[in-house]
């Protein structure tokens, strides 16, 4: 394609725009075209002193989706506390039934053993001493 036609099909561009009821016409503004067209003629790359993107546009982006992701992450912090406040709740009712086979079944070792540790400290086992003696 020659200059002539480039700059032609700026020029139609350019009279699009300038109708502001188009795609065209709210992505590249006048001054954004008339560069384009300057550039040619100059022989320069077409995108030269053309800012393509709005800077403004992003940042208003990038600010929405990081009040979104401070949002959701507040909500995640919420629901893990109030996921861990009902495990403690299962695991209390089972201690309290005495029940400790099915607290291993269902929790970890650590935590029964803690558990038993502040709730019930004279149901721990000789195993579970031992090895908490093995961790001082």
């Amino acid at each position: 394609m020659t200059k002539a036609k480039e700059i032609a099909a700026l020029e139609n561009l350019l009279a699009i725009a300038k109708t502001g009821d188009s795609y065209i016409g709210e992505f590249f503004t006048e001054d954004r075209i008339n560069q384009m067209i300057n550039n040619i003629r100059d022989d320069f790359p077409i995108d030269m002193h053309v800012d393509l993107v709005e800077a403004k546009h992003y940042e208003a982006q990038t600010s929405r989706f990081t009040a979104d992701i401070n949002e959701l992450t507040g909500q995640i912090q919420a629901m893990k506390e109030a996921h861990e406040l009902k495990l403690r709740e299962i695991l209390d009712n089972i201690c309290e039934s005495g029940n400790w086979a099915v607290a291993y079944a269902n929790f970890s070792q650590s935590e029964v053993i803690k558990h038993k540790l502040y709730r019930a400290p004279e149901e721990l086992t000789l195993h579970e001493r031992q090895l908490l003696a093995s961790m001082i």
